[in-house]
């Protein structure tokens, strides 16, 4: 259990007061010559402050709104008050959460003395800590100023571990404000448009539902946000990186996720790390660049930056990269600058990519939601339905939604392993990939090549760490010159901010010599000619159609999410795969058949109809996936 406090507010979560309230208020419009036929039109004065309401839907002044209070309360402190009730099953439920331990509060914006002579009424008083309302006086009203006010009462050090249910916009609005999450009910007045647009971290549609998603019920999966990201957290520093005690941490993060980096900071010192290295971007600057820049700057990579990536490096540090960037941010930018920039960036950065790719170092690549992004997923939720949305999937994706995430992650970890040694075990001499999309494509592999998929271990100092968080895949090399055929991409591509549709190649002796696009082919052939390597394949990856990614049936337009639903290749750099890599020379691993490049892009081929049959050297062929899935 995470919380400690649970502030309730009254109308419309833990009682109904249609009735009163609708009564009141046309007690006192008709004070001012209004009738109103039909009290369900009222209904929209059940929560928010009541000036506010005749301010906001009967167009009263200031000075009008509060002299209409004055005769709402006229009636309601004789009649109204009580023409209210309990929500079914409300005593059970405060029962229920008092019994767990937990501290309840009431922060209503109803007068301090109403709120407590209703909750004496019906018989709730008894289980709240505290009861804090509106002033009389006006002076405190709205309802994050409540809010405010109860936790000061309530002595509350750690606002992390107190929560705010409500059924209306300005509960989850106030909450916000004063740094609570809020959970929304859906059986009083609001809707759940309203909650999930406003930033709800959750709705509950009953009263039982509350109680369930407060006290972590196991079938309630996002059963407290905070508490996932924290266990997401640890999970990225102990599980994905294994940081080690005196170890460095590298974290690459955008401006606007902050929040996120302190937390994989803390959590980094909390497992002793020396010390920790911010490595800040912004989207909107970057992109301002490649547009208003002058042109030279795309040839050059700053020699500091590349200098301070290798001194940490071969310090040993640990890389932790978190992406969340919209992955149309540089649409419109002009496909040279990007691709000169890369060249650039990729000679300058050319040590360390090699320390990385070859796991001399440790790393990390995870990632959260932005707005931008998340919008970019889910188009027709609001910003921060959307945001919630892309968070309960990335969490799902990365076994962190049911608050184990480290022991999930090592029973997922086993299975890859289970996978890799059948493949190793048959030690295929060739890939035959087929299709109904028109995929048809022969894929050699190097001698002495080997799969790899989930951990890999650290050649620096031995620590085994995950590259990837989530990852599905096991992957290996094709060899150079070794790939023929052609290959449809099966999702579109989000590559240097810009979307990639509809895409296919032809290779030939392992060159890409033919590409077609519906959308964005400039970019694409701009990226597979960047140097002489970025026209052939680095890697093949297996990915089952049954991965929970694929089920989730999300495109996330993101490579790190859309590479695990399906099978993939990517085209540039090879992660060397080669028995003994780790003592081989460049010219020595060209060899073998390994392509080297400044640039490594993976790009999707799996569908549900896929076959991949793998040749063995004797000459027998194996199934290897059947019907998008693995046949062992």
């Amino acid at each position: 259990m995470n919380y400690t406090h649970i502030l309730f507010d009254l109308d419309g979560t833990l009682t109904d007061p249609g009735l009163g309230i609708t009564n009141a208020v046309m007690y006192a419009l008709e004070r001012y010559g209004i009738r109103v036929a039909d009290r369900r039109e009222l209904y929209c004065f059940i929560g928010p402050p009541l000036v506010d309401s005749f301010m906001r839907y009967y167009g009263f002044s200031a000075a009008d709104a509060r002299a209409a209070v004055d005769v709402y309360r006229e009636y309601f402190a004789d009649k109204g008050i009580f023409e209210n009730e309990v929500y079914p099953g409300i005593p059970t439920l405060l029962a229920r959460l008092r019994a767990a331990g937990l501290k309840l509060v009431m922060a209503t914006s109803k007068p301090e003395l109403f709120a407590v002579r209703i909750a004496e009424h019906f018989g709730i008083a008894e289980y709240f800590d505290c009861i804090a309302g509106a002033a009389m006086d006006e002076t405190r009203t709205q309802k994050w100023e409540v809010i405010e006010y109860a936790l000061d009462r309530c002595g509350v050090a750690d606002r992390s571990r107190v929560l705010m249910v409500g059924d209306r916009e300005h509960d989850v609005l106030g909450a916000a404000r004063c740094g609570l999450s809020c959970l929304g009910v859906l059986y009083g007045y609001g809707s759940r448009e309203e909650l999930e647009h406003t930033g709800a971290c959750a709705v509950a549609e009953t009263v039982e539902a509350v109680g369930d998603w407060i006290l972590q019920k196991e079938d309630i999966n996002m059963y407290d946000l905070d508490a996932l990201q924290r266990d997401y957290v640890r999970l990225l520093i102990r599980g994905g990186l294994n940081l080690q005690p005196g170890q460095k941490l590298v974290i690459s993060c955008a401006v606007d996720d902050a929040w996120f980096a302190r937390l994989c900071a803390e959590a980094a010192y909390d497992a002793g790390s020396r010390e920790v290295v911010m490595n800040w971007f912004d989207d909107a600057l970057t992109r301002m660049t490649y547009l208003r820049a002058e042109d030279a700057v795309f040839d050059e990579y700053p020699a500091w930056a590349a200098a301070k990536s290798d001194t940490l490096a071969d310090e040993g540090a640990a890389f932790l990269s978190i992406h969340s960037s919209d992955p149309a941010y540089l649409a419109g930018v002009d496909p040279d600058r990007l691709r000169r920039s890369r060249i650039a960036s990729g000679r300058a950065m050319k040590h360390f990519r090699e320390m990385a790719s070859g796991n001399r170092v440790s790393w990390c690549v995870a990632a959260i939601p932005s707005p931008a992004w998340a919008k970019r997923v889910f188009p027709d939720l609001a910003e921060g339905a959307a945001v919630t949305r892309l968070w309960e999937e990335i969490l799902k994706a990365a076994r962190a939604d049911r608050g184990s995430a480290a022991e999930d992650w090592r029973a997922h970890s086993d299975e890859l392993r289970r996978h890799v040694e059948i493949l190793n075990g048959y030690d295929f001499r060739s890939l035959h990939y087929r299709n109904a999309l028109g995929t048809d494509l022969t894929v050699e592999l190097p001698e002495g090549h080997y799969w790899a998929g989930g951990e890999e271990k650290c050649l620096g100092n031995g620590v085994v760490f995950s590259p990837n968080i989530p990852t599905e895949e096991v992957f290996t090399l094709p060899k150079r010159d070794g790939v023929n055929g052609t290959v449809v991409a099966s999702k579109p591509l989000s590559l240097n901010g810009n979307i990639i549709e509809d895409f296919r190649f032809t290779l030939r002796e392992g060159r890409i010599v033919g590409v077609s696009a519906a959308k964005g082919e400039d970019i694409l052939r701009d990226a597979i000619s960047v140097d002489e390597g970025a026209s052939f394949l680095g890697e093949a990856a297996l990915v089952p159609c049954d991965s929970p990614i694929s089920r989730s049936g999300v495109l996330f337009y993101n490579t790190l999410f859309d590479e695990n639903a399906s099978c993939h290749f990517a085209f540039g750099s090879a992660y060397p795969c080669i028995r003994g890599a780790e003592d081989m020379s460049e010219e020595e691993l060209a060899a073998r058949g390994v392509n080297q490049s400044i640039t490594h892009v993976d790009f999707m081929i799996g569908t549900p109809d896929l076959s991949i049959t793998g040749t063995t050297h004797d000459g027998r062929e194996i199934p290897v996936f059947v019907n998008g899935n693995f046949a062992f």
